[in-house]
């Protein structure tokens, strides 16, 4: 029985911290095993979340605007400038590390770029960093600002992002309302409180003048920590820059198209030089008629007009004050017209401008400046007789149009036609008397009649198209013999006068004496359109009344 006991206490004394052991050791390693899962379920959420987040602007990998520091401009289209508007804040961004800061543009004050030119000069001797957005190429303007951050600050920066006010309003829509500055800031009101936040200062104190645009650097701030902490937020932010990307409003150089005006562009282009944020309630429009007066001969009408639709709201909305720049196709010249005025709210201005171009045309473009809205109405007008075989615009018979509100910056009109292959008909034919005429017509043929002792008789003919003579033109009536049996006379033939439509000839013909209610058989050789379809046979009953 000792015995026993023995073997048994024996057994429970090395056993037992064996079992302890193992029973700790399983447990710590399920516990591994779980936080091992939790981490790879965790590894793959953040990854489907950063793929989410990442993957509307997976055209940004590999072009180094996450591994190099990116130069952010913010132009304000409320103050319209060929590359968006006036520079109210850059910022420097970068990755890796992580850097990110904001300043407003006149912490940049004290370095000028050379002088200005026209029409800028109307308002500075100088170029300063935020007037630098004079190209109407994009990557063009943001090479200038690039150059420009260099030269001042000797940072080197390695992408240029342009961001408008209008991508800004729409980035803060996750947000909805925020409150900054005792203010309660949203999408819908975003411009017009910051725009009296930065209004309302001493404007003889030169440090609130340098710091007034500080606010929008710290809601920037404000906005990207609160993005960071809401996960929610950043795949909605994502989808909108990609957004606005595509459409233009964010320009990346290297990675967004390249944008310019072309050899063939029409563009209304507008300067904001003193018109303060008045550019957001201009309504632009370009109305172009071309027409083709004779074959290859070619009239421009252009006209701009511009309505101020805002009221007396400082500084929202006053009076704008600028210029306006009218670029034509090289084919007009291809030197641009400026046009300066002052628009007060509520008013209207017009201005309209004639070319003229004589050649072949069968395409030109119009080009939309960056962020400004611009409303258009083209009509072409080709040579009568002709009809639009192949076009980018609306047609119908000889006549094109378009007539819509930009998306684009670019809208080519493009077409070909079918040349005009039918002859030419006449419209009307009658005996007229000279009292109808204009004075040069009328004394033409006075004076012809008072030279003879025969009677004149004037034919007007009218033809549907304009018509050209040839050199072997000839008029001719044949007396048909209905009303004076007794008399049987041809008149003879004298003289032609083309009227100034082109349309309408006037034929002289000497009798011997008229001959009343007679009829006559016209007959006219010689007569072609402008295009040389000759005048389709066929004779016209003349009555003498």
């Amino acid at each position: 029985m000792k015995h026993w006991k023995e073997s048994l206490f024996r057994f429970f004394r090395k056993q037992k911290p064996q079992i302890g052991w193992d029973f700790f050791h399983q447990k710590r390693k399920r516990r591994i095993d779980r936080w091992k899962k939790i981490g790879k379920i965790t590894g793959i959420v953040l990854l489907v979340y950063l793929g989410i987040v990442l993957w509307p602007l997976h055209i940004l990998l590999g072009q180094g605007i996450l591994t190099g520091r990116t130069l952010i401009i913010f132009t304000n289209e409320a103050e319209s400038r060929p590359c968006g508007g006036f520079v109210t804040a850059y910022g420097v961004f970068q990755l890796f590390p992580p850097h990110i800061e904001f300043h407003n543009s006149y912490a940049l004050a004290e370095h000028t770029f050379g002088e200005a030119e026209a029409p800028l000069n109307k308002v500075s001797s100088t170029k300063n960093f935020w007037d630098l957005g004079t190209s109407l190429d994009i990557e063009e303007c943001a090479e200038t600002f690039r150059s420009a951050y260099r030269e001042a600050t000797q940072d080197p920066i390695d992408q240029v992002v342009l961001l408008n006010l209008g991508t800004v309003e729409d980035i803060l829509t996750p947000f909805g309302k925020v409150r900054f500055n005792d203010k309660v800031i949203s999408s819908n009101n975003l411009f017009s409180e910051f725009s009296r936040i930065v209004s309302d200062v001493d404007r003889h104190d030169e440090t609130s003048l340098k710091t007034r645009k500080t606010p929008l650097s710290s809601l920037a701030k404000k906005l990207i920590f609160k993005s960071i902490i809401n996960p929610i937020i950043a795949p909605r932010l994502t989808r909108i820059l990609a957004d606005n990307i595509q459409e233009g409003n964010v320009f990346i150089s290297g990675i967004s198209p390249r944008t310019r005006p072309e050899r063939s562009d029409f563009a209304l282009v507008e300067w904001n030089l003193g018109g303060a944020k008045s550019s957001r309630f201009l309504q632009k429009s370009i109305h172009i008629f071309t027409r083709e007066e004779t074959p290859k001969h070619w009239t421009f009408t252009v006209r701009l007009d511009v309505v101020h639709a805002g009221g007396i709201d400082e500084p929202l909305s006053q009076g704008w004050k600028g210029a306006f720049e009218l670029m034509l196709p090289k084919f007009l010249g291809g030197e641009p017209v400026f046009w300066e005025t002052e628009i007060s709210p509520g008013e209207s201005v017009s201005k309209q401008f004639l070319f003229e171009y004589a050649g072949d045309l069968k395409e030109f473009s119009l080009f939309r400046a960056r962020n400004q809205s611009l409303s258009a109405e083209v009509i072409i007008s080709l040579f009568p007789q002709q009809t639009f075989a192949l076009a980018t615009f609306d047609t119908h018979e000889n006549v094109g149009e378009f007539f819509e509100t930009m998306k684009s910056t670019h809208k080519v009109f493009r077409w070909m036609s079918i040349p005009d292959t039918s002859p030419p008909f006449i419209t009307l034919h009658e005996v007229v008397d000279d009292s109808f005429f204009p004075a040069k017509y009328r004394w033409k043929w006075t004076s012809i009649a008072n030279k003879s002792n025969k009677k004149l008789l004037l034919v007007e003919v009218h033809f549907n198209e304009k018509i050209k003579l040839g050199e072997n033109f000839h008029a001719s009536l044949i007396d048909r013999d209905f009303a004076d049996m007794s008399l049987n006379e041809d008149p003879v033939y004298e003289d032609v006068s083309s009227l100034e439509d082109e349309r309408t000839l006037i034929l002289g013909f000497w009798q011997t004496r008229k001959q009343i209610d007679e009829r006559f058989f016209l007959e006219l050789k010689g007569v072609a359109d402008f295009y040389g379809n000759p005048l389709s046979s066929g004779k016209r009953t003349i009555i003498t009344r």
